[in-house]
């Protein structure tokens, strides 16, 4: 029970209103300001476990949904929040693949939320493309490589975008 006598999940719910506050102000969640005067809040590291938990369960519901959709049953997917640390650009998933098991790991940058479901959807593309994908990187000169990793990555993003348009 807080303060108010309101249970911890009430708590949460009632913070909800200033998490993006909270977020901006880098863990200082001020909920009690004119704007919402009284709004109770749980402690920013119950909030966080909180945030992470429903995040979590966010990101398997949607691996469970998309792999349904493109029928990539028989694979057996999981995945892993990951701080990647790439300098040349903002990396916010990758996806590891063994072909031979039919099993695949995405990678989800912990520091990204908002698009965890298109991450998700954008990573098991790659995997519908994987062995396409891995025939042309072996045959293709080192100084091709780059156009054809920026192509790759283009076309895997407007499949996204096709197949997430979709569905909506």
């Amino acid at each position: 029970m807080n303060r108010e006598g309101s249970s911890a999940g009430e708590q949460v719910v009632q913070a909800e209103g200033c998490l993006k506050r909270w977020s901006l102000l880098q863990g200082r969640c001020l909920a009690a300001t004119a704007a919402t005067p009284g709004v109770a809040f749980a402690a920013p590291t119950k909030l966080n476990s909180v945030i992470m938990k429903n995040r979590k369960q966010k990101i398997n519901n949607a691996i469970n949904y998309w792999q349904r959709y493109l029928d990539l049953g028989s694979w057996q997917i999981n995945f892993k929040l990951k701080k990647f640390t790439r300098t040349d650009f903002v990396q916010s998933g990758d996806i590891r693949v063994d072909l031979d098991n039919k099993k695949a790991t995405i990678l989800i940058s912990k520091d990204k939320t908002g698009r965890d479901e298109y991450i998700v959807l954008h990573e098991l593309v790659h995997l519908i493309l994987w062995k396409f994908d891995r025939y042309a990187e072996k045959n293709i000169s080192e100084t091709k490589k780059d156009k054809y990793f920026e192509l790759l990555e283009q076309s895997v993003k407007d499949i996204t975008d096709i197949v997430f348009q979709s569905r909506l």
